[in-house]
């Protein structure tokens, strides 16, 4: 039996809910009352207010732009049909302009309850900052908070197996925690990045990284990433594929860094990305220098007569902030313990090694298709296909090797990749003497 888990490869949609102060609200405390404007649509007409927790699970989801993601109103409903007849509340709550949600509520279903929460009441009692779920208990308590509650995390907290640990938590522990079948939700909301607590000056600082993880936070006046690879560090700060990063052998390792700045004024982004790169350059006593090589790569075709369906919204993003989904459905071994990871570089890991099953991309540009394949193909891709603009692409019943991705691509697409070299230009570092 495979557990599937979705994992999203490009950024959903960070959009603030401005103009809040941070409220201390964590796992176990009880769930505070929701507030609302309007109800939009009700649940069963017979069903307690979604304000009701007691003796059922309750999912709240924060969408300040319900009408700008469609393909996030499908997961939602799909979600709420997978608990029909079974004590769990769903309550999506917005605060998208009325007007707007009028002239689009009429040819969009939406399930379980859909309550407008216009002055952000709701989102500030629980302190979600950002877009995302929580889960409460059948005691009315909070069992923890995620950004896109999904089935498994629904189903753990109706049956008491959710738990929460810190992201720094010992290994071992973890494992032993998980190996009963709990299923991690987070402790608390997710917050809107900080700048980093320690003087201000231009000074960088780059160390072994502290902490499990890792974690990335950039503001006008700031830069932290920490626990990192030095490749994936080298890959953001350069703007270059981590595949296209070429390191010496010395320091193509395991290693992680943390690596953090706090300015005494704001900077232009470029700016500090090149005081950080030539901090890197000095505390590693490297020289980086783009140059064009001969490589192995794939080539990405279409398949004449045939081409992946055009986008509706076409790269237009539907008035929506962000990165459309581009996810893929990787079939897990769950006798292997194995946890969704918490972040990005753990998702990049999982993606180079777990079989793929399935995978999705939603109005996506054929370059950014190119990328989310090198990821994954630990390879340059190059893009020959000569689309423009914006595509959806789905691909199912894939047997996990990259060759049967390769013809399940090329059978339900019209996309071929094929191996070859061309010259490419790479990011090569050098160790100085």
């Amino acid at each position: 039996m495979t557990l599937r888990v979705l994992f999203g490869l490009l950024a959903t949609a960070v959009v603030a809910m401005s103009g809040q102060s941070p409220v201390s609200i964590k796992a176990g405390d009880p769930a505070p009352n929701l507030v609302w404007t309007r109800i939009l649509h009700s649940a069963d007409p017979a069903a307690p207010e979604p304000g009701s927790f007691f003796g059922r699970v309750t999912v709240l989801v924060f969408s300040p732009n319900v009408s700008a993601d469609p393909h996030g109103i499908s997961r939602w409903n799909e979600l709420v049909a997978k608990f029909a007849e079974q004590p769990v509340a769903f309550v999506m709550i917005t605060s998208e302009r009325e007007e707007k949600l009028a002239a689009w509520l009429p040819d969009h279903a939406v399930s379980g309850w859909l309550l407008l929460d216009e002055n952000r009441d709701s989102a500030r009692a629980y302190g979600m900052e950002l877009p995302g779920g929580v889960v409460i208990d059948r005691n009315g308590k909070v069992a923890g908070f995620t950004f896109h509650p999904d089935e498994r995390e629904v189903r753990a907290v109706l049956e008491d197996r959710a738990v929460t640990i810190p992201d720094d938590a010992d290994g071992a522990h973890m494992e032993t925690t998980l190996a009963s079948g709990a299923v991690r939700l987070d402790a608390e909301p997710h917050r809107l990045p900080t700048k980093p607590d320690i003087p201000p000056s231009y000074e960088v600082h780059i160390s072994p990284a502290t902490k499990r993880g890792t974690f990335i936070s950039d503001g006008p006046d700031y830069f932290e990433h920490r626990g990192f690879r030095l490749r994936q560090v080298i890959s953001d700060l350069w703007g270059k594929d981590a595949n296209r990063v070429v390191l010496p052998a010395s320091l193509d390792n395991e290693d992680r860094y943390d690596c953090v700045v706090a300015l005494p004024h704001e900077m232009q982004q470029e700016a500090m990305h090149r005081l950080v790169q030539q901090a890197i350059e000095r505390h590693f006593r490297v020289s980086v220098t783009a140059e064009i090589r001969p490589v192995d790569v794939y080539v990405m075709t279409v398949e004449e007569g045939k081409a992946p369906a055009k986008s509706a919204d076409d790269g237009g993003g539907g008035g929506f902030e962000g990165v459309r989904w581009a996810v893929w459905d990787i079939a897990v071994d769950p006798q292997a313990r194995t946890e969704k990871p918490r972040n990005y570089e753990m998702i990049r890991e999982m993606m180079a090694t777990a079989p793929v099953s399935e995978m999705s991309a939603m109005d996506i540009t054929m370059e950014r298709f190119c990328s989310i394949l090198e990821e994954r193909l630990n390879r340059p891709v190059i893009d020959e296909t000569s689309l423009k603009g914006s595509y959806d692409i789905a691909v199912s019943g894939i047997a996990g090797t990259n060759e049967d991705l390769f013809r399940k691509l090329r059978e339900q697409s019209g996309i071929v990749v094929t191996p070859a070299q061309r010259s490419v230009e790479m990011l090569v570092v050098r160790q100085l003497p």
